[in-house]
């Protein structure tokens, strides 16, 4: 049986943006998803320390890649995360109980796994289980290379809106672009955020703030869009919702 691949149609802004998304090196990609998390109501979202997209997290990174918090009750939730900048490969069980466990250690409230490409059938089938091992103690919650394309398209993280002379002229149809400014602040300081696990704009621990190491934080402008994650899923609807900007009619090229 061949592992499932994602592939968006060629030339769409999907397509174009999973491309620029592997491109990336590995400490920009981890700040990527940074950025999105807090675009989806996370707190504090940090690199754990990984540099690169295979091998061990520097010491006291405890098998995962990212941290967040998500706020809501008597306090926030720790939420650790899995990134797989995956192109061909898919996902496996392995690592979803490996991030489990991770999540255990970690004291989590719950864990992230978050891919480029696609999960395998036996991930997909665990977790379309509602008794599944682990789900209450330690949840894990999936994100595909389909999902997270939406998301970034949803939230205009990596993209961005433009109107060309024929397309005013004909009442102001808007088209979607990559969007380089976006990705070259990502790569601008990707060796020296890694090192320290903090930019040199972060935020010193003050007042309500989660105490810990020295905060990195992303910012990042966006055209007055935020989900609250307080439900713990990070999302209010899925990849399959969020319109049609995926497709051709305005993302072609």
């Amino acid at each position: 049986m061949s592992s499932p691949r994602f592939t968006p149609t060629p030339g769409t802004i999907a397509d174009r943006l999973r491309r620029r998304l592997l491109a990336l090196d590995y400490p920009a990609f981890a700040r990527c998803v940074c950025a999105l998390l807090e675009t989806l109501g996370y707190e504090d979202a940090r690199p754990a320390g990984r540099r690169e997209w295979k091998g061990y997290n520097r010491p006291g990174g405890g098998g995962y890649d990212l941290e967040a918090f998500l706020p809501g009750g008597m306090a926030p939730r720790r939420v650790v995360a899995q990134i797989k900048q995956f192109d061909a490969l898919a996902v496996h069980q392995r690592s979803v109980d490996e991030l489990r466990g991770a999540c255990l250690r970690a004291g989590a409230a719950e864990a992230l796994l978050v891919t480029t490409s696609a999960f395998s059938d036996v991930v997909r089938k665990q977790a379309a289980l509602p008794d599944r091992p682990g789900a209450l103690v330690a949840p894990v919650r999936l994100i595909d290379g389909q999902e997270l394309l939406g998301l970034l398209i949803r939230h205009r993280l990596g993209v961005r809106e433009t109107v060309g002379v024929r397309e005013r002229a004909r009442g102001g149809t808007r088209r979607l672009e990559i969007d380089e400014a976006f990705f070259g602040s990502l790569a601008v300081r990707s060796t020296a955020a890694m090192d320290n696990g903090v930019t040199s704009g972060a935020a010193a621990p003050g007042p309500g703030r989660h105490s810990g190491p020295p905060v990195w934080r992303v910012t990042v402008l966006i055209s007055g869009l935020r989900e609250e994650a307080g439900s713990g899923t990070g999302r209010k609807r899925n990849a399959g919702e969020a319109g049609t900007d995926m497709g051709d009619a305005e993302g072609g090229s």
